[in-house]
């Protein structure tokens, strides 16, 4: 599942923020851009999507066509190798790009 459209659940809570202790001990500095105020998460309508479906409903609805969604393994990857030791598996998340044709 896309990693933008996926919603937190308790289980994900509690791992992302065992992952921020792991972080901290190893004294890994954060990369997160931080978090965006409740204000902002309601005007904006796919934020609490917790499937791609919605995301490729307003693409469709936007006119474009023959839409498909391809993952991307090799940038997957590239962020795994490029992150700390055991880090890089625990922080795994599928990415996925949303192809269309006008």
């Amino acid at each position: 599942m896309p990693r933008a459209t996926t919603g937190r659940c308790g289980g994900q809570a509690r791992i992302r923020g065992a992952l921020r202790g792991a972080r901290r001990a190893l004294r890994i500095p954060s990369n997160h851009h931080g978090h965006y105020s409740t204000e902002l998460l309601a005007t904006l309508p796919l934020a609490r999507a917790r499937s791609p479906i919605p995301l490729i409903e307003a693409v469709e609805e936007a006119g474009w066509r023959r839409i498909t969604m391809e993952r991307l393994q090799d940038v997957e990857w590239a962020r795994r190798i490029a992150s700390p030791p055991v880090l890089g598996w625990l922080e795994y998340a599928e990415r996925y790009a949303i192809l269309a044709d006008a």
